[in-house]
């Protein structure tokens, strides 16, 4: 995955100029953020594209509006709010200690993979504890990688959002894949291999069919109405 510490750094930055109330413009922001940047070791950005990019993602990532306001040729950023901050925290220091070592937990509980979303929950987290000081208390054995769960992020969805999808499938019984239309209810692991357990377009009988993740080869979307819709389940 993307490493997420160098935006993070500029995130910061961009974050107390643009609510200071005073206004810059990208070359002054683009100033400040390098600066941290060379302090942390990291490559300073060159493009007032990629400031743009990280203003755009401030407002889209915690839902403020940014002011645009010209003056003579330049135009200054700061926030529309001038109470707004991404470091405005209400929570205790005890809750946010709570909540660090349950994100730890989450993260390395055994069997569970890592899904996509938890880089940006950790980084967002992170950023409002006003601290890069956490220290983790709670130690677990790193897991190691099981084949297929790079289809879990994927098939979660799926089943959360009761969407149908197109198979590309090979058991171990048969050299060749086949594309099956399956409709996705449940991920188990067993035996330190995930399954998915669905329903096969195929067979409408109540039969509920097992795919090991490892002989997943592809996915797609079907466009089929998912059964379990009608089902409510």
């Amino acid at each position: 995955m993307a490493n997420h510490k160098p935006y993070t750094e500029r995130e910061k930055v961009l974050d107390q100029r643009l609510s200071d109330g005073v206004g810059y413009t990208c070359k002054q922001l683009m100033v400040y953020c390098n600066a941290k940047a060379e302090e942390r070791g990291y490559k300073p950005i060159k493009s007032k594209t990629t400031l743009l990019s990280d203003l755009y993602n401030i407002e889209n990532s915690y839902c403020v509006s940014i002011a645009k306001e010209s003056r003579g040729r330049e135009i200054y950023y700061k926030y529309a709010d001038p109470d707004f901050s991404i470091y405005n925290n209400a929570l205790s220091s005890a809750e946010v200690q709570q909540l660090q070592a349950a994100i730890d937990i989450i993260e390395r509980f055994e069997g569970l993979p890592n899904f996509i979303c938890m880089d940006d929950l950790k980084r967002r987290f992170s950023i409002s504890m006003h601290s890069d000081n956490h220290q983790s208390v709670v130690g677990f054995s790193q897991n190691e990688y099981v084949e297929g769960q790079d289809w879990f992020d994927s098939l979660f969805n799926a089943i959360t959002n009761k969407r149908t999808l197109k198979l590309e499938y090979q058991p171990f019984t048969k050299d060749e894949s086949s594309i099956e239309i399956v409709h996705p209810y449940y991920l188990k692991q067993y035996n330190n291999r995930w399954f998915l357990l669905g329903y096969n377009n195929d067979m409408r009988d109540g039969v509920i069919s097992q795919y090991g993740l490892d002989r997943i080869k592809a996915i797609e979307p079907s466009g089929y109405v998912s059964l379990l819709s009608y089902q409510g389940v």
